[in-house]
């Protein structure tokens, strides 16, 4: 499509929009006039395509008949589609993104905008002129033999004058960038053209063959159809069927129900009395893990009743609309109560967004929303398919589903009318992204999004951040409280186990002799176990015993851990990888020793201890394609195996009635880290690891192995005291002066050079010391700078910058924060 160059005409007063690009600059915000033919389409929330610079690309218009700084404007090229992609609540989300997390408006945006919209502009390139190579070609390219090989393959790639090619088709013929140079060359010599091709949509919807009835069959057909013959009888189901259904069937749909082949069906449509038709099927994948969940609603306890109430008061009433904190014991039926607040929703002409943390922790309530909403719930998450991500995107903007259900990339599904925000397990961490900008919490972007819409927003978890739980008292939030569990059962006994004494006992097994008599009594009564260690592979610290050399990755120096299984030494923080050396790369001995156990070890010696014993091993290994979650799940619903031993996947989310214990094999896991937070991400693991035991008729139990017996946080998961480890936590944080009674932000400098990355980091304290004395922030501390936890990941040197006080987001909003990795009230110091 070629780019419009033309600035505005003379008119008096042309149409200005605001569009926002995905480019640094001005925080992405540009006016562009709107053509006549264009200004009814040209809505706040659209996509559209305008010229920037020699190229075309996509934005959004944020604002229409804006007062333009300048009186010469490009006009813009096309509006892409009729119909927002964002609505009014989620563009008034990503302004409030921007300020808050100190990030550019446009990558706030992004994460709003489903990847089918991202990227609609491609780059090509033409070959415009043959033989570049001859005499007074004017690139100095031509001084080096390898350069010009370079470029001879450049040439060979194009297939012919006129025909364009992309970067990708540059990267398989001459390798990954390195054609850029070449090509540079080829442009600047007149012999290549480069073009920005403008797509609406890469998209193809799914189509399937189907079967629609014409009409129904006169008195004399039924009577040849009623010949006894097993084709006749096949037919006539498949008419039945057909009158039954106004709407076209999918051949394979109905060939399943009625066992008709597709000779009968084309027997049908030669007889004039069915139609064979293509029609568009949207794709939506189901998560099929029991079939025992209800399809109706379950009858309420008296817990239940009174927060029912209280959460049908917010729903109906808009001054009793206040954020609500569901505080639930394990088992205390929370996600009963999500979907009756849900339904009552529908039935008000509303829609329902359900926020989990990652999915692959939580896919049984996304199976039990599904149960009980059949047509009405999708599913919107990374591991679905482009097309079933994109489908679940339409069908919400379009209406026709009633409830979404992801991790924090659902916010970007533009429902035009929301009454209910559910964030379950709202204490997860994982609700925080760290990944890419901007770097924020989903717990709060919920809450302020429930807010703009006027929606009811339900905070759901056994174990809310002492953050979280303070809030809401401070802010009358409504707490309720779910003691019990909605079955009657009591919860599991906890019973503690101090590894220290069992050592002294002479017993240096990783199980406890109660755990192992436990597990047997398990084994033998034919029930089922859970074993829980955060903790992936065979071994997390590998070391010459001759010499003392430590095997860190090159990228992190970070201690990689072993994987038996394909003999592998893995990083978990970058991914390096390399295959374990039978010798020390620095002595030549042979003495490799392995400590600290991992899953995959824990699997390998429970199939020596119980070789009759049916075991799943859940890890990040082990749950690498798409659906092995869920089949491990069905599985071990379905008692195909007697154990599931797995990491934090299997530390909430699940409700398996078969499962008598749960053994925690260390709960010292991550305790060493240097973070404030440590205590309080050992509670909540634990509980909720602890909380899968005993959720049907019989109270299960729980065995807790540990080295530090006398830790707080341990004792206070063995007693199942939530309130007293608040109160303990929230002391400690006083005492400290950290969140809840202060705010924080997190500066880090990284940089491959270690030096580089000290010295950049004392000259931004030097930056923000001179702002806070000119400014007179006295309430505001700084911590460092000082070299992260992990110092070194992925290759560069990590160091760190913390403030600390009433509000220090205007001291840093002040400064050149550039190349500078700011996260504002971050769940980890690490």
């Amino acid at each position: 499509m070629k780019i419009e160059n033309d600035r505005s005409s003379d008119k008096k007063n042309p149409t200005v929009i605001r569009v926002v690009l995905n480019v640094p600059t001005n925080d992405g915000l540009f006016d562009y006039e709107v053509p006549e033919e264009l200004q009814q389409k040209a809505l706040p929330g659209c996509l559209a395509a305008v010229p920037f610079q020699n190229d075309l690309m996509q934005g959004v218009i944020w604002k229409v008949d804006v007062i333009p700084e300048t009186t010469s404007l490009r006009k813009i090229i096309q509006v892409i589609d009729a119909i927002p992609v964002l609505t009014k609540p989620q563009m008034m989300l990503a302004e409030i993104l921007s300020e808050r997390c100190l990030a550019p408006l446009f990558e706030c945006i992004n994460l709003l905008l489903t990847e089918k919209f991202r990227k609609l502009s491609q780059t090509q390139f033409t070959l415009i002129k043959q033989q570049p190579l001859v005499q007074g070609a004017q690139s100095t390219f031509l001084s080096e033999d390898k350069k010009i090989t370079i470029r001879k393959q450049v040439l060979a790639a194009f297939p012919d004058l006129n025909v364009p090619i992309t970067p990708s088709e540059l990267d398989q013929v001459v390798g990954k960038n390195r054609w850029r140079n070449a090509i540079n060359s080829l442009i600047s010599d007149g012999f290549v053209r480069k073009d920005t091709v403008f797509q609406i949509s890469d998209y193809k919807p799914k189509m399937v063959r189907a079967a629609k009835i014409i009409r129904e069959p006169n008195e004399n057909e039924w009577s040849k159809l009623s010949r006894i013959d097993e084709k006749n009888e096949n037919r006539k189901k498949v008419l039945r069927f057909l009158l039954d259904h106004a709407y076209a069937i999918p051949l394979q749909k109905l060939s399943e129900v009625t066992g008709a082949e597709r000779s009968d069906l084309l027997y049908l449509e030669k007889k004039e009395l069915i139609s064979i038709i293509e029609i568009e099927v949207w794709r939506n994948y189901e998560f099929n893990l029991e079939e025992n969940y209800p399809s109706e609603q379950i009858s309420l306890n008296s817990e239940q009743l009174h927060a029912m109430k209280i959460m049908e008061a917010g729903l109906q009433n808009a001054k009793e609309k206040k954020p609500i904190l569901l505080h639930g014991v394990t088992g205390s039926g929370k996600t009963e109560l999500y979907l009756q607040a849900a339904e009552r929703t529908i039935a008000s002409g509303k829609q329902v967004l359900v926020l989990v943390p990652e999915i692959s922790l939580t896919p049984q309530i996304l199976s039990r929303f599904q149960k009980r909403f059949p047509e009405k719930a999708g599913i919107y998450h990374s591991r679905l398919s482009t097309g079933e991500r994109y489908d679940t995107w339409r069908r919400a903007r379009n209406g026709q589903l009633q409830i979404v259900i992801g991790p924090r990339s659902v916010l970007s599904i533009p429902l035009p009318n929301i009454g209910l925000i559910i964030v379950d397990e709202c204490h997860d961490d994982s609700y925080y992204q760290t990944e890419s900008l901007p770097y924020f919490s989903a717990v709060q972007a919920a809450a302020d999004y429930a807010k703009l819409c006027h929606a009811q927003l339900i905070l759901g978890s056994a174990t809310p951040t002492t953050a979280q739980m303070y809030k809401a008292e401070q802010s009358e939030w409504k707490i309720v409280k779910l003691l019990n569990r909605a079955t009657g059962v009591q919860k599991p006994a906890i019973r503690l186990v101090d590894m220290r004494q069992e050592l002294k006992a002479g017993n240096r097994s990783v199980f406890s002799r109660l755990f192992s008599q436990e597990l047997e009594t398990t084994l033998s009564l034919n029930k089922q176990s859970i074993l829980f260690l955060n903790r992936r592979g065979s071994a997390s610290y590998i070391f010459c015993h001759f010499c003392g050399y430590e095997f860190r990755c090159p990228k992190c120096e970070i201690p990689m851990t072993s994987h038996a299984q394909n003999s592998q030494l893995v990083c978990h923080f970058c991914g390096y990888s390399q295959l374990q050396p039978e010798r020390c790369p620095a002595c030549g001995h042979a003495e490799i020793r392995h400590f600290g156990t991992g899953v995959e070890e824990i699997e390998r010696i429970l199939t020596v201890q119980y070789p009759d014993a049916r075991l799943i091993r859940m890890d990040a290994e082990t749950t690498t394609r798409k659906g092995q979650h869920e089949q491990m799940l069905t599985a071990f619903a379905r008692h195909e195996a007697d154990i599931l031993i797995g990491t934090q996947m299997v530390a909430k989310g699940l409700d398996f009635p078969d499962v008598r214990m749960v053994g925690i094999i260390l709960a010292d896991v991550g305790t060493n880290f240097h973070d404030y937070r440590v205590d309080e991400h050992t509670f909540q693991m634990l509980t909720q690891v602890a909380g899968r035991a005993g959720r049907a008729q019989e109270k299960g139990i729980a065995i807790l192995q540990t080295f530090q017996p006398t830790r707080y946080s341990i004792r206070a998961v063995v007693r199942g005291d939530f309130y007293d480890f608040y109160r303990h936590e929230l002391q400690f944080r006083k005492e400290i002066g950290y969140p809840p009674y202060s705010r924080m932000i997190r500066l880090e400098i990284s940089d491959p050079v270690s030096g580089k990355a000290e010295s950049r980091a004392y000259q931004l304290l030097s930056d923000i010391k001179q702002l806070m004395d000119s400014e007179q922030h006295r309430a505001t501390k700084i911590i460092g700078p000082a070299p992260c936890f992990f110092p070194r990941i992925n290759g560069k040197f990590r160091w760190h910058i913390i403030l600390r006080g009433p509000d220090p987001l205007p001291i840093v909003s002040k400064i050149n924060t550039e190349k500078i990795r700011v996260e504002v009230d971050p769940p980890s110091l690490l």
